[in-house]
């Protein structure tokens, strides 16, 4: 059973969740600047292939979408927290994303995770299986506040 769920609280901010929905394959094309939506999370979508180009929230976060294969074209995002997504191999096309926390998404190669890191101010990056290749890549960029745990 597909859950989608909006709750607002009271400081006015509304989280929408994505959870349980099997025969979800894409987010796409949604500007969220017109909406009290702040916060999206998305669980548990096990056929969630895409996500593309979505506008104007503060928090995005992906766990357990285990097929998810893209997330690209986010803009005015501030904190991008994913984690668990087996598939995951490519991100690109983000703008004005201040944060990012990557959590068990090996499939990112390393080449992917250094552009991804240059472009960004801050980054959480755990359990990744090419660390100690990235680290190598990055300790010379000042310009990042790289966390690896």
């Amino acid at each position: 059973m597909c859950k989608i769920c909006s709750k607002e609280y009271i400081n006015t901010n509304t989280f929408l969740t994505i959870e349980d929905c099997p025969n979800l394959v894409s987010i796409s094309n949604i500007d969220f600047s017109l909406t009290k939506v702040e916060c999206i999370y998305i669980m548990d979508c096990p056929n969630l292939r895409i996500i593309d180009n979505l506008k104007n929230i503060d928090y995005l976060s992906i766990d357990r979408c285990y097929n998810l294969k893209v997330i690209s074209n986010l803009s005015n995002i501030n904190k991008l927290d994913i984690c668990d997504l087996d598939e995951l191999f490519r991100i690109h096309s983000l703008s004005n994303i201040n944060i990012v926390k990557i959590n068990n998404c090996n499939m990112l190669n390393i080449y992917n995770m250094y552009i991804l890191i240059k472009l960004l101010h801050k980054v959480k990056i755990k359990n990744y299986d090419y660390i100690h290749e990235l680290y190598n890549l990055m300790k010379n960029n000042n310009n990042v506040d790289l966390c690896i745990y």
